[in-house]
């Protein structure tokens, strides 16, 4: 619920702090627009409860989201915009949240991508091979 998550995301990026200085966070996905509205369609997610995604939940997740890693001066991929315009492209199956292995290599290398322009900045006077 949103009300877990509210209580329980700063708890976990406390305690990945505790290990790392380097956290970046991503907002969820979006689902299929044939996905049915408002049924049980997620059963077996992370916290193994039934859940009720809606297009409208997960826009209103990512802004809670976007809210509380600012709070928490935690950077922000958002996967959300990067994968929308592309979803019916990449989608596993109609009616499924999941990317084919297409969609999830472009999501990685999309947060890679992320991660390098965050935390590897090319060295000066470095020799490259020709």
């Amino acid at each position: 619920t949103e009300a877990e998550h509210l209580e329980l995301t700063p708890l976990l990026v406390e305690r990945i702090r505790k290990n790392t200085k380097n956290l970046m966070w991503c907002n969820c996905t979006p689902i299929p627009d044939d996905m049915p509205q408002g049924h049980s369609n997620s059963i077996k997610g992370p916290n193994s409860k039934e859940q009720r995604v809606t297009n409208e939940s997960v826009i209103d997740r990512n802004v809670s989201i976007n809210n509380e890693m600012t709070e928490l001066n935690v950077d922000l991929i958002d996967i959300y915009s990067k994968m929308k315009p592309i979803q019916h492209l990449v989608q596993r199956s109609p009616g499924d949240l999941h990317f084919s292995p297409k969609g999830e290599i472009i999501m990685s290398n999309y947060i890679c991508l992320k991660l390098k322009e965050k935390y590897f900045k090319p060295m000066k006077n470095s020799i490259l091979p020709s």
